[in-house]
C-alpha cells in the first residue's frame, strides 16, 4: 500500500492485527537517485531508437553529466523526470532541442521556491508555439473543475457521466467549439495529460495531479491561472446554453434528449451542484426563464430539491414550479 502519511492512516496501521503484520517505508528517508538516474537513461534510449529524427541524435545523448544533473533537480520523485521524457518524446520535435531547451531554462529557475524546477518545466510545456493560450487556460480549467465534480457531490453527477463528457469530442460539443478544437489545442501537451481513444480510458486526464495544484495557484501560474468561481460560472453559463438550446427546438423530448445526448444530460446535475457551491448565478443568466430548468431536469430524470435554484430566476411561473417540486 503507498499513500500520504494522513493520521488515519498511520492510527490504523499503528494497531493489531496490522502493526504486527506490516513494515513502514518512509519515502521521504529512501534513496531512489540511482532508480531515478536509470529510469532517464532508458527512457532517452528509447528515444534514440524510436524517434523519427534518430538518425541525427548522438548516440550517447545525451551523456553522463546531463542525467546526473537530472536526477538532481528530480529531488527523490518521479513527476520531474516522467515529464522531462514525455516531454522530449515529442515526434514533431527534436528531441536534443526539447532537452536544451529544458536544461537551459532550468539553469535559470529560483531555487528558493520548493516547485522551482518543475514549475520551470512547466512554464515550457504551457506555452505552445501557435496555439490560442486564452482557449488553452480555459478548458485546463474546465476539465480540473469538471474532474472535482464526483466527489464534490457524490452521487449527483455520476463518474461515467464525467468521464464521457471530458472525451475530446464531447468536449467541443459542451462548450461550443469547433469539432477537433480541443485535439487541436491539447495535442502538444502529451506530457502531462492524455488526449486518448483508448476504449479503456477514452478521456483527458492529466497524468499527475501536481499540474492542477500549479494551475490553481496564482502564485506558481501566473497569467495561467482562473480563480474557482471564474471557472464555475463559465460552466454554469454553458450549462444553461444547452438547456436554451433543447428548449428552441420543435421535437419532441426525447427525441431531442437523443440529438442533445452528453451535454444536456451532464448540464442539469452540474447546474445543481455549481449553485449549491456557489449560492448565485452570473448576471447574464439571473433572467433565465425557469420553466426551461424544469423540463430539462424532468427530461434528464433528475428530481431536485430545486427551491433555492428556482427562486434565482424572474422567469414566469416560477413559484408554481417550486410548489409543484416540493411534493417530491
Amino acid at each position: 500500500m503507498a499513500s500520504r502519511p494522513e493520521l488515519d492512516i498511520r492510527t490504523a496501521f499503528d494497531l493489531p492485527p496490522f502493526k504486527s503484520i506490516t513494515k513502514i517505508l518512509r519515502l521521504e528517508n529512501y534513496e531512489a537517485s540511482g532508480e531515478i538516474y536509470q529510469y532517464l537513461s532508458d527512457g532517452f534510449a528509447r528515444i534514440r531508437e524510436t524517434h523519427p529524427a534518430k538518425r541525427s541524435i548522438p548516440l550517447d545523448w545525451p551523456g553522463g553529466p546531463t542525467l546526473h544533473a537530472l536526477t538532481s533537480k528530480s529531488s527523490g520523485g518521479y513527476i520531474y523526470p516522467s515529464v522531462i521524457v514525455k516531454y522530449v518524446d515529442n515526434p514533431r520535435r527534436h528531441p536534443v532541442e526539447l532537452l536544451n531547451h529544458i536544461l537551459n531554462t532550468s539553469s535559470t529557475a529560483s531555487s528558493g521556491r520548493p516547485f522551482a524546477e518543475l514549475d520551470a518545466i512547466y512554464e515550457i510545456i504551457l506555452d505552445p508555439p501557435d496555439v490560442d493560450i486564452p482557449l488553452m487556460k480555459r478548458l485546463l480549467h474546465v476539465i480540473i473543475e469538471i474532474t472535482r465534480l464526483p466527489s464534490a457531490s457524490r452521487s449527483m453527477v455520476h463518474e461515467d457521466l464525467t468521464h464521457r463528457i471530458l472525451s475530446a469530442p464531447n468536449l467541443d460539443e459542451f462548450l461550443s467549439l469547433g469539432e477537433g478544437t480541443t485535439e487541436i489545442i491539447l495535442c502538444d501537451l502529451h506530457s502531462v495529460l492524455s488526449v486518448t481513444k483508448d476504449t479503456r480510458r477514452p478521456y483527458i486526464y492529466f497524468h499527475h495531479k501536481c499540474l492542477e495544484d500549479y494551475l490553481c495557484s496564482p502564485e506558481r501560474a501566473g497569467n495561467l491561472y482562473q480563480p474557482q468561481a471564474d471557472t464555475h460560472f463559465d460552466i454554469l453559463t454553458v450549462c444553461f446554453h444547452h438547456m436554451e438550446l433543447w428548449n428552441r427546438k420543435l421535437v419532441s423530448p426525447n427525441a431531442h434528449f437523443q440529438s442533445i445526448g452528453i451535454t444536456l444530460a451532464y448540464s442539469c446535475p452540474a447546474l445543481r451542484h455549481l449553485f449549491w457551491k456557489e449560492q448565485c448565478f452570473p448576471p447574464s443568466v439571473l433572467d433565465f426563464d425557469a420553466r426551461i430548468v424544469w423540463r430539462c431536469f424532468a427530461l434528464a430524470g433528475v428530481i431536485p430539491a430545486s427551491r433555492s435554484i428556482l427562486n434565482n430566476f424572474t422567469g414566469g411561473l416560477h413559484n408554481a414550479m417550486v410548489g409543484w417540486i416540493d411534493l417530491f
